[in-house]
């Protein structure tokens, strides 16, 4: 078996399990949106938020390396054991800084962001093609913390109680999961040691990485925190809302991108436009399946949250440029182009952060959407331009698009990317 289709069968593995997970929590926030009421709703959603923010902050931009790393690293083990070491002590410095700063003293999220360094260990056990047991320890995980939190749905719990099923889920997975890669793990030949791999990394990479990673995270969250600021808590509660089902529809083919890094990574260079028009085309399905879940779901299940439709409308729109934008850095981080990363991230948080500042104090909630909708359609397209190691990328995706206009063109196309 080729080295792609090696990659893209284990991919496809860790692919699925993360559509079942998307699909299952989906159901599961509609319980909790239902259980608490909107202004807790409000507060566990800014908690989660600050998690995402803190876990990139933590990562030193080893996340989005690590795959590649343990690829090309002639001891993968010792590789694994040193960014182990830096992503435990990275996680450790932000938890206690967070604990104080964004989690409000919530003890729970603290211990869940120290037990998510061992996460690394999915992107370890990726490098050796186990999506297919990855999938089966997920999946556990999965029906573990599903049943908690149905529960605790069923039975009226407070908010404290859904954030000890947060940090029980993380303990779970990161447990297993390390305990596994310790077990498949084969020494190397080489004499190698952890100090000798943290000598050799290129640690302006993952500079590069970290900080284009820290600024984004913060760019595509920072209109929350903006809502907190300038409105009630009742406001926050619906717009959090709206932003997490259009963040639901975002993740799914997000996830399906961050699966298949290992077969981008084999991937013929010839065949990104291809890939290109296929994402615009399941974003664009996405727009219109959101905009009509959320309505029914509005109107059948929530109907408190009936205020938040128009703002799903307007942050929906913008879901092609951001998967664009996710690609892109994909084949950035391939290609070894980390230098666009710092430059384009900065944009993009100057120009949220620009409209927020305005439209928000104008426009209320619809103020943050259109911030955040504008800064998406930027970050799609033009935002390549603002590097020259980016700039190819735009006529990539230009030509791309224009695929879209020849579908059976495209459908042949298409096929030949397996």
């Amino acid at each position: 078996m080729s080295a792609a289709k090696r990659f893209l069968s284990s991919s496809m593995y860790n692919a699925t399990e993360k559509v079942l997970r998307i699909v299952i929590n989906f159901a599961i926030f509609i319980l909790i949106s239902n259980t608490l009421s909107i202004e807790e709703m409000g507060q566990y959603n800014l908690l989660l938020t600050a998690f995402a923010m803190l876990s990139v902050f933590s990562s030193f931009g080893l996340t989005e390396n690590a795959t590649k790393i343990f690829i090309d690293q002639v001891n993968s083990v010792k590789a694994f054991q040193a960014l182990l070491a830096i992503k435990l002590c990275f996680s450790i410095l932000f938890a206690v800084s967070g604990y104080f700063w964004l989690f409000d003293q919530n003890i729970y999220f603290f211990i869940g962001l120290i037990l998510s360094s061992l996460s690394l260990s999915l992107q370890f056990l990726e490098s050796m093609a186990l999506g297919k047991l990855i999938l089966k320890v997920n999946s556990v995980v999965l029906f573990i913390a599903s049943a908690l939190k149905i529960w605790a749905c069923l039975t009226h719990q407070d908010l404290v109680v859904f954030c000890q099923i947060f940090a029980l889920e993380i303990l779970i997975q990161s447990a297993l999961l390390f305990i596994i890669s310790l077990s498949v793990a084969k020494p190397g030949t080489s004499q190698e040691t952890m100090f000798s791999v943290l000598k050799g990394l290129k640690y302006r990479d993952f500079l590069y990485i970290w900080f284009s990673a820290s600024i984004s995270i913060l760019y595509t969250k920072v209109d929350q925190f903006f809502v907190k600021f300038y409105l009630s808590d009742i406001d926050v509660g619906i717009y959090t809302y709206a932003t997490r089902i259009v963040d639901y529809g975002l993740l799914l083919p997000s996830l399906i991108i961050s699966s298949l890094m290992g077969y981008l990574y084999v991937l013929d260079k010839e065949k990104r436009e291809t890939l290109f028009s296929t994402i615009v085309i399941t974003a664009l399905a996405l727009v219109i399946l959101i905009n009509a879940a959320s309505f029914i779901v509005a109107s059948v299940f929530l109907p408190k949250y009936q205020a938040s439709l128009i703002i799903i409308g307007i942050l929906s729109l913008g879901l092609p440029c951001a998967l664009l934008r996710a690609l892109t850095g994909k084949f950035l981080i391939i290609d070894g182009l980390n230098q666009p990363f710092l430059a384009r991230a900065t944009a993009l948080l100057c120009i949220n952060t620009f409209f927020c500042f305005f439209f928000i104090d104008w426009f209320g909630l619809y103020g943050a959407a259109l911030a955040n909708l504008i800064t998406m359609l930027v970050s799609g397209f033009f935002i390549d331009l603002i590097h020259k190691d980016s700039a190819s990328f735009f006529k990539i995706k230009c030509r791309g698009i224009l695929k879209i206009m020849k579908p059976k063109i495209l459908l042949q196309e298409i096929k030949r990317l397996q």
